[in-house]
């Protein structure tokens, strides 16, 4: 356990040199281990070894921003206790990290100057979210420039807090962080801000810390440089819980010996007699599943130790006849059954090192396959607790109860049939619609006489109630507790307006949230869709099936997508050429919008038109508004014996507008099924054309580009070369980003994708330096840049030697694009030799995928 003082301050820029060296000595006087700066006011820069130098008390680390004058962070460090691991500089002048150890307690610091601007502010914001998500300790501190709560704002006029307030109040919430000084405040508002004729005050400087660091003090200390004041933090580290070991994982080959699944009947059979001295179900399961998760740890333990006593047996008994065959003994058929005892030990081995690396890669790569994971079948669990000896569940009886008591009178559905809705199960919730007030009374009778009857007890604390209309219902006589808004259905808010908008934001919220942890890893555009897909997509696709996405919510989940691809609010390629398919040129990425108010589309016309001949009761509700939307398409006759209703819900609204902008008029409604209508909006897409190449060439590029050859990165090098998608400086210019457009290298000639990885004179030394490996496939001298860009060669060559060309001309713009970043960020310069050697890594790293797929096949 280590003490740890931290100071953060505004300080209103130390660009002046006179000025800086007073701020310093004030800093120095303070005595504290960690000083976080803000607002610094010095522009961005390649190297800050002047203002490293004046800092003399221990390593610092700085980050100025061209984006406004007064953008600039610092963390300055005083003394030797703080070992740093990484430095990232995620929004220049405004956002800093600091990785790092502190008397042996890994801490991460993060360091904050967020603009005045609501935009920006929230850019950042963003941005800082998925820093949070660590196993290090957290110390965030800085100048938010807004509240954390109403009264964070003192005006005349009185504030509330805006988008980025509640963001950073979820944010703090979400990461279990703790406010330094609101955690040990006397009710008193600690205003860090105020104008100097005293009209305005703020808090909008926050000191957030981690659980696991607990505070010993701290205080407000004005500073006459400023108009801030500052925030003097001390506490302690390791006061949390060490980390655990991690998730468990169950050794699937102790399922395949009988010896082991016959110990665990016989352990399972006394673990069921145990369920009486348990309350309920639900804590005999969780005894039950550490109980399991005990047997199989101890089993795979000898199992493990049964197989080095086995090895050290046979190393053993390889060394004895080794010696007894040099004495002259007749050992060879012992000896050959000894090795190949041995060898089968070895090749055990080796398959379960391949087993164990395979799984690492479905966790942590971008392939998503389930190849071993198998289920273990019995005849009990926890469901059958639920049943009867008939094996009915006991929800079952209970909602039959409700439907035959003749006092409980439902809905009345629309139609000829004039069906009663009387309650919805699924599993143990029961839902029940009531029509008057002797129908709630009969059922809460119903209960109290199953309860009875059975031995089960409706949860009363649990269950609530929703009124519509006007009811005069006393509390007294329910035993529920009455909602005035809203009532929450198998994970669905029902009620007045706003409901769709209150389940749309609990929805985003965690698809939020799944982006920021997946946004922690190097992702290529491949894996991130593929993270869309299997991720994200199924987060909203249950709610999309009650509720349609709203137009805010599709603008939203837009949004999140399209930052979580290119890592910044800026698209560099269309949307729309984004959704394509990769043989036309896209790269495929789920348009989750259209998906989600598909499945709403297609789950109204299965209830209404293809379900017609079933005549259930949520068919005839949908039918009852729908109906005049069917008529207008031209999908449903006119039927006088069916009431309709002309004023028709919003949502409901949406599908007729769904199938207009999509132009799916003519689609049969048998066809209507989601994967089905979402190929057939994909179809309509068309081929991205490529300048200087007809139609069906640019097909062949396409396919080139999307090979599965190639590995993800490879692809997404390709395709944006050819889209304009990389960040060259023609690029950045167009977007005022850069100053200059010319190449790094040759100066002359604007940096198109076409100089770089052609027409310069560097990428074409570099290809005759290649010239040796270019024989086998494709001779040089039959280049051209439709090959290097496009996978386009001349003359006649064997399938082989095409796929290996195309690999070597990925790997040569690979390492051509490396060496071009290493000259501008790094300003380092690679040889041709070095350039070289990397491509050569990289194709053996293309001959080891091609023997690890030989062998799986």
């Amino acid at each position: 356990m280590g003490s740890f003082n931290l100071f953060t301050i505004n300080v209103r820029s130390i660009k002046d040199l006179m000025r800086r060296q007073t701020i310093f000595a004030f800093l120095d006087n303070q005595n504290c281990n960690v000083y976080m700066l803000q607002e610094c006011a010095f522009p961005f820069s390649r190297s800050y070894k002047h203002l490293m130098r004046q800092w003399t008390h221990g390593p610092s680390y700085w980050s100025g921003g061209n984006s406004c004058k007064s953008a600039g962070v610092a963390i300055l460090i005083r003394g030797s206790l703080f070992t740093v691991d990484s430095v990232l500089e995620l929004v220049c002048g405004r956002l800093l990290v600091v990785d790092g150890s502190w008397a042996g307690e890994p801490v991460r610091l993060i360091n904050v100057y967020a603009s005045p601007e609501k935009g920006e502010r929230l850019e950042l914001l963003q941005t800082l979210r998925a820093q949070l998500a660590t196993t290090r300790a957290v110390v965030l501190g800085g100048d938010f420039n807004c509240p954390i709560e109403e009264d964070g704002r003192s005006t005349s006029n009185g504030a509330k807090l805006d988008v980025t307030s509640k963001l950073l109040k979820e944010m703090v919430t979400e990461a279990s962080l703790k406010d330094a000084v609101g955690s040990i405040g006397n009710g008193t508002v600690n205003y860090s801000w105020c104008r100097p004729d005293g009209s305005v005050r703020s808090r909008i400087d926050f000191v957030f810390t981690s659980r696991t660091i607990k505070q010993t003090r701290y205080a407000m200390v004005p500073c006459f440089f400023s108009d801030h004041r500052a925030i003097h933090f001390q506490g302690s580290l390791g006061c949390g819980f060490p980390p655990g070991p991690g998730s468990w994982k169950l050794n699937c080959e102790l399922l395949g010996r009988e010896e082991v699944m016959q110990e665990l009947r016989d352990a399972y059979i006394w673990w069921r007699n145990e369920k009486c001295c348990f309350n309920n179900v639900s804590d005999w399961w969780e005894f039950v599943k550490v109980q399991l998760r005990s047997f199989f740890q101890v089993k795979g333990r000898r199992q493990a130790c049964e197989r080095r006593r086995n090895f050290k047996r046979l190393q053993r008994d390889l060394q004895s006849l080794q010696d007894l065959q040099r004495c002259g003994w007749d050992v060879r058929k012992d000896l050959e059954e000894t090795k190949e005892g041995l060898k089968g030990h070895f090749a055990e081995e080796s398959r379960r090192i391949i087993f164990r690396s395979k799984v690492e890669h479905l966790e942590k790569g971008e392939k998503c396959n389930s190849f071993f994971f198998r289920k273990l079948h019995s005849g009990h669990t926890p469901l059958t607790e639920l049943r009867d000896e008939t094996g009915t569940l006991k929800s079952e009886l209970f909602a039959e109860c409700i439907r035959r008591n003749p006092e409980i009178r439902g809905i009345t559905a629309p139609g000829p049939a004039r069906s009663q809705i009387k309650c919805s199960l699924y599993m143990d919730d029961v839902t029940v619609f009531c029509a008057d007030q002797q129908s709630v009374r009969s059922l809460v009778q119903t209960c109290e006489d199953f309860s009875k009857a059975s031995g089960a007890k409706v949860n009363c604390g649990k269950s609530e109630t929703l009124l519509f209309g006007d009811w005069n219902l006393a509390s007294d006589n329910v035993p529920f507790s009455i909602k005035a808004d809203f009532i929450k259905i198998l994970g669905v808010w029902f009620g007045g307006e706003g409901a769709a908008l209150k389940c749309w934001e609990e929805r985003m919220a965690k698809v939020r949230q799944k982006i920021g942890l997946w946004s922690l890893r190097d992702l290529t555009i491949e894996g991130k869709t593929l993270v869309l897909r299997n991720e994200i997509l199924p987060v909203l696709q249950y709610m999309a099936q009650a509720w349609p996405p709203l137009a805010t919510v599709c603008r939203a989940i837009t949004r999140a997508v399209f930052h979580f691809i290119w890592g910044s609010k800026m698209d560099r390629v269309k949307r729309s050429v984004m959704y394509k398919a990769p043989c036309k040129g896209g790269k495929g990425v789920p348009d989750i919008p259209t998906l989600l108010r598909s499945f709403f589309v297609c789950n109204c016309i299965r209830q209404t038109i293809t379900g017609k001949e079933k005549d259930s009761v949520g068919s005839s509700m949908s039918r009852f508004f729908l109906l005049p939307l069917w008529r207008s398409l031209g999908w449903d006759k006119w039927d006088s014996s069916y009431p309709y209703n002309w004023n028709t819900p919003w949502f409901y609204l949406d599908v007729t507008k769904f199938v207009r902008e999509h132009q799916l008029e003519g689609v049969k409604p048998d066809l209507w099924k989601p994967k089905t209508i979402h190929k057939l909006i994909r179809a309509k897409d068309k081929t991205e054309s490529i300048p200087g190449l007809p139609e069906d060439t640019a097909k062949v590029v396409w396919g080139n580009v999307s090979s599965d050859s190639l590995t993800n990165k490879h692809k997404d090098m390709s395709w944006m070369a050819i889209q304009g998608g990389l960040p060259l400086r023609t690029f950045m210019h167009a977007r005022n980003l850069c100053r200059y457009r010319h190449c790094p290298r040759c100066i002359l000639y604007e940096e198109t994708s076409l100089h770089t990885f052609w027409d310069c004179q560097f990428a074409q030394v570099l290809l005759d330096a290649l010239e040796h490996e270019l024989k086998d496939c494709v001779p040089r001298n039959l280049l051209t840049h439709h090959a290097v860009l496009y996978g386009l060669f001349q003359g006649t060559h064997t399938e082989g030697a095409i796929q290996d060309a195309w690999r070597l001309m990925n790997s040569f713009k690979d390492v051509l694009w490396y060496s071009r970043n290493c000259l501008i960020l790094r300003r380092e310069r690679m040889t041709i030799q070095d350039c070289r050697r990397l491509i050569h890594s990289l194709l053996r790293d293309y001959n080891i995928r091609d023997s690890l797929e030989e062998e799986e096949d």
